[in-house]
């Protein structure tokens, strides 16, 4: 099983928390997300293939999943740890990420918790404790 965490933010608070604050007004999207995360927790990596799950660039993937006429790209990466998956930052896509630079937000928060992996905190959503 995959542990999920989530990259914590220096007097922030950490980012799957923050965007379940954000969606507070949105059930149906959070509800999608829990779905797509209780599912793929219990997969091994090499089960996150394409559409649940894609690689980018650098080490960064996507958890995809649409939600109305969204699409919805939590970027993130396995690790710090073996078995575990931290989510980085949460980006929605059309033709373009939004933020725009959501690829490069990711790839250097991946930098931050390869060096300092206590940045990485485990997620209390899904079934885990």
């Amino acid at each position: 099983m995959i542990l999920l965490k989530s990259f914590y933010e220096s007097g922030g608070g950490d980012v799957v928390a923050r965007w379940y604050s954000e969606m507070e007004d949105q059930p149906k999207v959070r509800a999608k997300l829990d779905m797509r995360m209780t599912y793929l927790r219990q997969q091994p990596r090499e089960k996150w293939v394409r559409e649940p799950y894609d690689t980018l660039r650098d080490g960064i993937g996507e958890v995809r999943f649409k939600a109305g006429a969204i699409w919805y790209r939590p970027l993130g990466f396995f690790g710090p740890g073996r078995n575990e998956f931290t989510f980085l930052l949460f980006a929605t896509k059309t033709d373009e990420f939004n933020p725009s630079n959501a690829i490069d937000i990711a790839v250097a928060r991946r930098a931050v918790i390869m060096k300092s992996p206590q940045r990485a905190i485990v997620v209390n959503r899904w079934g885990q404790k």
